[in-house]
């Protein structure tokens, strides 16, 4: 049995090696019709100019052309055309088979045909290029693979406009402008062209002469033209003379470029009107809008030293800060009152107030990519710069005329980016100069970037300069005009009240002090909490109020009890919660409205004290027979307070002159009151209100003024401390 078994399986075996290599063999076959059908069915040889076969072969219902070994021949990516290896250009209509060779023209053999189109030179790949010179009526400009630390011409090195080598540009135009540069596909060539009198091709607009505009004025004209170089050093000039009049393309001439030598092509070409978008248009429909380098999402909102200036109206040659802040690094502000304020005032009008977070961080943002209208100059020329008004003329010791940068308003700062070759973090220091709004309302800026050193505080060498004035919508600067109060917050207080060591508010009839007490152990494992703090308060009325967010006493039998603002609870020696014998405590409505457990006797402390426990109040009687009286609410009272605090805010600017300012500060029947802030970490807050109008009160924070707060709001931060001590309900919101 077990034996026939075997052989059972051993026929089986052999059943299955036989399948599989039947179905082998068919793959291969399959292989093999394919490979027959793909390179060895029905062909059409092509015969080259060399003599080369090549051969056309329908494929999946697509004509292709193949070589001899089966590969497809190269195509060029502008017009599709096949690239044989002797340069030879086919055209092949792939639904039909039909083709066509595209004849090179050579000034000694040209074949002309019905249908044949010409090329006036041999094609030029982009990277076969290494310079496009472009001459026109808009100006002139060279694009060229240059080094830009030697300036040598290298096949090696990408292009960049020589003018302006920093300068950004469109990748996408400039890939039109070396296409039609380097593809001169003609659409025609002139049948015996018209010459004048001196044998030129006047006629076309390929020779320079005087002509009329439009109003009968004479003006020199000048045929556009550029200068193709490859990089084995072949040069190719080509003339653009007139648009036909059918509009359908310009009519060009070839001129043959032998070292100093130029020897036109007797004969006129038409190239496409395709030719306007590239080859006649100005550098600057190629170049960029930018004005910041290296600035990105990640890094635009962390400048050091940002300042924005402006033309001192009494002396135009002297810039005056309008504002000037700088990023402080989250790790610097981790923990501190600063956490969620990553900006600091550095010097200025404003340096005793805090820096308005959103409107910094959107003025930053537009930095990035502002609404340009576009460039307006490249490589502009000192009469450009000053027509601009980002610059004034500046005559030199032998009265050469030139100019110097000035411009209403002017933005710096020091940001770090990364190196686009190395790859390395450079230290920059950026600037960008913006004009007054021109005449259609928009502004022109002109910028430049250093290389900076933070260590020695050094200017250095020139890292970018992109040589550009650009054009910027007014809504894509908007901030350049904006005056200090835009950069502020308009609120009084803005840390967080754990933040807070000491609160004086003082008139010249009323004085009130605060002193919050934050170094208890849950405070300083979490500083946000405002529950945790202590407050002790005391006015110039005789009021004393302290509080304490939680009370805690050991009675004589142990037990442990922790009396919070609305609760009340036991533990045993152990730490276990337990339960307040029926009948000794019951819940009351204290003065801010809250239902609160009160105790109906008191607790008898192991230090002979006795506690006694009501809705509004802990009072503690010692032993000695002294008492203690703690506000059981003041902590939710006092934050009512600080709130009345934290809602008080600036309402507008006020300018004066500084003798004005002056005389104001020093008359002390126009101060109203003084409100002073400590802050942990040692800084301190002064505000001083003055009586100014009716409606407005003058103030001044650590000196610095320049703005004012409603009369009213001053009263009620006076009012509200009052109010703390009469333990009254205290409205942040209200008016009074």
């Amino acid at each position: 049995m077990i034996a026939k078994d075997k052989k059972h399986l051993t026929l089986m075996q052999k059943r299955k090696r036989a399948i599989l290599l039947s179905l082998a063999a068919i793959v291969l076959l399959a292989v093999t019709l394919f490979f027959v059908m793909r390179y060895v069915g029905k062909s059409t040889p092509v015969v080259d100019v060399d003599g080369t076969t090549y051969y056309l072969r329908n494929r999946y219902g697509t004509y292709v052309l193949y070589d001899a070994e089966g590969e497809e021949v190269y195509r060029e990516k502008q017009f599709g055309y096949y690239v044989t290896e002797a340069g030879t250009l086919i055209e092949l209509d792939a639904e039909t088979g039909e083709y066509e060779f595209i004849v090179l023209d050579t000034e000694d053999s040209e074949t002309v045909g019905i249908h044949t189109r010409l090329l006036i030179f041999p094609t030029a790949e982009e990277e076969n290029i290494m310079s496009i010179e472009v001459h026109n009526g808009e100006g002139s400009f060279v694009f060229g693979r240059r080094n830009v630390a030697t300036g040598e011409y290298d096949a090696d090195f990408p292009f960049v406009i020589e003018e302006a080598p920093f300068a950004p540009y469109d990748q996408e135009l400039f890939a039109q402008l070396y296409t039609d540069a380097g593809y001169t596909i003609s659409t025609e060539k002139i049948q015996d062209p018209i010459k004048d009198g001196d044998g030129d091709f006047t006629e076309y607009g390929l020779v320079p002469e005087v002509r009329l505009d439009d109003e009968g004025n004479p003006y020199d004209y000048e045929p556009a033209y550029y200068i193709l170089t490859t990089t084995d050093g072949v040069r190719h000039k080509l003339l653009i003379g007139d648009r036909l009049v059918t509009g359908g393309g310009y009519y060009v001439q070839y001129v043959k470029l032998a070292g100093d030598m130029e020897k036109p092509r007797d004969a006129v070409y038409v190239l496409s009107a395709e030719i306007a978008r590239s080859l006649l248009v100005p550098v600057e429909t190629f170049a960029t809008a930018k004005i910041v380098e290296g600035v990105t999402n990640e890094n635009y909102a962390l400048p050091e030293n940002f300042i924005i200036s402006e033309q001192d109206p009494s002396d135009p040659t002297k810039m005056k800060e309008t504002v000037a802040f700088t990023a402080i690094p989250l790790s610097e502000r981790k923990g501190t009152r600063f956490e969620s304020e990553p900006y600091r005032f550095i010097g200025g009008e404003v340096s005793g107030y805090e820096p308005h977070v959103n409107n910094i961080s959107a003025a930053l943002q537009t930095l990035i990519s502002p609404s340009f209208v576009g460039v307006t100059h490249v490589a502009p020329t000192a009469e450009e710069l000053i027509a601009c008004k980002l610059a004034v003329p500046k005559t030199g010791p032998n009265g050469e005329q030139s100019c110097e940068l000035q411009a209403r308003y002017s933005i710096s700062f020091i940001v770090d980016v990364t190196d686009d070759e190395s790859g390395e973090t450079v230290s920059t220091l950026q600037s960008v100069l913006i004009s007054e709004k021109n005449e259609n309302g928009n502004y022109y800026a002109y910028s430049m970037v250093y290389e900076y050193n933070r260590s020695t505080k050094h200017i250095g060498d020139v890292y970018v300069i992109y040589d550009t004035v650009v054009e910027i919508y007014p809504h894509g600067m908007p901030f350049v005009e904006r005056d200090t109060e835009y950069w502020i917050n308009r609120n009084l207080i803005t840390s967080a009240m754990a933040f807070a060591e000491s609160i004086k508010i003082k008139t010249s009839d009323y004085e009130a002090t605060f002193l919050l007490d934050n170094d208890n152990e849950k405070a300083k494992e979490d500083p946000s909490n405002a529950e945790l703090i202590c407050i002790y308060g005391t006015d110039s009325e005789g009021n004393e109020l302290r509080t304490m967010p939680l009370y805690t006493v050991v009675d004589t039998a142990g037990i442990h009890w922790q009396i919070t603002e609305r609760a009340i609870r036991i533990f045993d020696a152990n730490g276990k919660e337990g339960s307040i014998r029926e009948g000794s405590s019951y819940y009351a409505e204290n003065k801010l409205g809250y239902r609160v457990k009160v105790l109906s006797g008191y607790i008898s402390g192991d230090d002979g004290s006795k506690i006694y426990v009501s809705a509004d109040y802990i009072t503690v009687k010692a032993a000695d027979g002294s008492e203690t009286r703690y506000v059981r609410f003041a902590t939710d009272l006092f934050r009512l307070y600080y709130q009345t605090l934290l809602n008080s805010t600036i309402e507008g600017s006020y300018a004066m002159t500084p003798e004005e300012e002056s005389a104001l500060l020093a008359d002390e029947q126009k101060k109203l009151a003084t409100l002073t802030v400590t802050f942990t970490d040692g800084t301190q807050r002064e505000i001083c209100f003055y009586q100014k109008t009716s409606r407005k009160s003058y103030i001044t924070i650590n000196g610095q003024g320049g703005f004012y707060v409603l009369p009213d709001r001053v009263n009620k931060i006076v009012s509200d401390a009052q109010r703390f001590f009469a333990l009254e309900i205290i409205e942040p919101n209200a008016k009074h």
